[in-house]
């Protein structure tokens, strides 16, 4: 090994023009299987009126993972819904030889709730964690 490495480089590295191109290759078979097992949300085109079913989206390794679930679902099982599937996100990174960096990840808890015929942010602050 050379000294300038502390451990042999792997992966593409950041920046190579391949990197996109692999990113698409690894991530949409793994958006598909999210697909497949209901994570996501799902809605209509205002424009074409198609019917689409999203779980994320990401460009080389920045992705974002979405999970909305109807207002008649508890808290609780947003929660639990959206950590089943960041877990299941996570397994599919970890097949192909990737992982979650945890310094690199985040996560929004937004909700809305329906008040005098508009949509308006809920304020109140959420105390909760994925576990």
């Amino acid at each position: 090994m050379d000294s300038e490495w502390g451990c042999l480089p792997h992966g593409v590295g950041q920046g190579a023009g391949v990197a996109p191109a692999l990113w698409t290759d690894i991530s949409s078979p793994s958006f598909d299987i999210m697909r497949d097992e209901n994570f996501g949300f799902e809605f209509k085109s205002a424009i074409t009126k198609t019917h689409l079913k999203l779980a994320g989206f990401g460009f080389v390794d920045y992705t974002d993972y979405l999970q909305v679930l109807n207002t008649s679902q508890p808290t609780d099982t947003v929660l639990d819904t959206t950590q089943a599937g960041l877990s299941l996100w996570e397994g599919l990174l970890r097949t192909t030889g990737g992982a979650i960096d945890p310094t690199k990840s985040d996560w929004v808890w937004i909700e809305q709730k329906w008040n005098n015929g508009q949509w308006r942010y809920e304020r109140k602050m959420t105390p909760m964690f994925f576990r």
